[in-house]
């Protein structure tokens, strides 16, 4: 692993970050750690901690290689990070990159998916050359010869499963107080996460959110209306790129 990796270091809301990920990744990662930089995730904008509590929660939903995590931990003094990474070699990243940082104490990571009800299993398409992205598998997908396939934009994938959580649980293991910061970006997960009838049950424990918004990745079979009802939701701010950031601080 360490011979297929290089050493990314970058300034980001003037914390020093440094990150180790697979070589040909470099361009994508580099991209989406400038983006740090810009503050689209608003974290400039978040209101001040509570007096009287000593250490603010975050929720990193798609954590990738710890890129936000680990400037959370650097930003906020005892901040205490839930980090959700259902991609193998993003996570195994992510592990070395809380221990480069120094940051292993803040940071919880789940080898995990999150979504709107619990799943033994789901199955995924990820390409090491884009950590920052990971596709649901179709239905024709399931079941491939093998677990890897070549082509599309992407060049190289890999097929892989992981068990689904839903953010209540994550919350509730933990036993979780309020949320300060909740941040997501998982490449669809997010039309489950906020969906009405789901997060209504959470929006009152959860202070902030930022969240990115693929309208490619909105299921054929969702409700009518569930794209407006999550943007009223969580689009206060929104900022348009390839895809949409949306924030409520």
């Amino acid at each position: 692993m360490a011979n297929a990796s290089v050493l990314l270091q970058k300034e980001a809301l003037r914390q020093k970050l440094q990150y180790f990920a697979f070589k040909r990744s470099g361009p994508a990662l580099g991209a989406a750690i400038s983006e740090l930089g810009e503050d689209l995730y608003r974290l400039q904008h978040l209101a001040p901690v509570p007096e009287g509590e000593a250490s603010p929660v975050f929720i990193d939903v798609g954590a990738s290689i710890g890129i936000v995590s680990v400037l959370l931990c650097k930003r906020w003094a005892n901040a205490r990070v839930i980090a959700l990474e259902p991609a193998p070699s993003n996570f195994r990243y992510l592990l070395w990159n809380l221990r480069v940082n120094g940051v292993t104490d803040c940071v919880w990571p789940l080898n995990i998916a999150a979504g709107g009800t619990p799943l033994a299993t789901k199955a995924f398409f990820y390409s090491p050359t884009y950590p920052t992205w990971t596709q649901l598998a179709g239905g024709d997908e399931l079941t491939p010869e093998d677990d890897s396939w070549r082509g599309g934009w992407p060049d190289w994938q890999i097929r892989f499963e992981s068990e689904t959580v839903t953010l209540a649980e994550v919350i509730a293991a933990f036993g979780l107080g309020d949320i300060h910061f909740l941040k997501v970006d998982c490449e669809g997960c997010e039309w489950d996460i906020f969906a009405p009838h789901t997060w209504a049950r959470l929006q009152h424990r959860i202070r902030n959110v930022a969240t990115e918004l693929h309208s490619w990745a909105l299921p054929a079979s969702a409700p009518e209306g569930l794209e407006e009802a999550v943007r009223r939701t969580v689009c206060v701010h929104e900022v348009t790129r390839e895809n949409t950031l949306c924030s409520t601080h």
